[in-house]
């Protein structure tokens, strides 16, 4: 879809998503290599390994005004079912890991990859749904 047939809740949603997205990367990379934080005392060091987590809330929030403020229903409805669906596999892939964890000798999942992962299933998903509903 080209930027011009973008619905004005599409362009908000940009605007709201790429900054954040920005921040999140920028934050991620100092903490961790421009200015590693190991050797900061607990404090500060809880505090900086927490600032990535601001931008993913900002990047939820804008997902979420996206659906409200999207005039198109069917979009919405789209968006809604492989945004559950997205969530459903992240629930059912965790859910798998945690008994192999248990059970067998695999090593712990690194949470601070979930967000990344459903966003990967998200667009997996949402490509998923556009062609069932073609």
């Amino acid at each position: 879809m080209s930027r011009s047939k973008w619905s004005p809740a599409n362009r908000r949603y940009q605007r709201r998503f790429w900054p954040a997205m920005i921040a999140y990367v920028a934050l991620v990379v100092l903490i961790s290599w421009v200015t590693p934080i190991e050797n900061l005392p607990d404090g500060p060091k809880h505090a900086a390994a927490l600032l990535p987590v601001i931008p993913i809330g900002v990047v939820i929030w804008a997902m979420a005004r996206l659906l409200e403020e999207q005039e198109d229903e069917y979009f919405r409805l789209l968006q809604a079912r492989s945004m559950l669906l997205a969530t459903g596999v992240i629930l059912l892939g965790a859910t798998a890991w945690g008994f192999l964890q248990e059970y067998t000798d695999l090593p712990p999942f690194p949470v601070i990859i979930l967000f990344p992962c459903w966003c990967a299933a998200w667009s997996l998903t949402s490509a998923w749904v556009a062609w069932r509903a073609r």
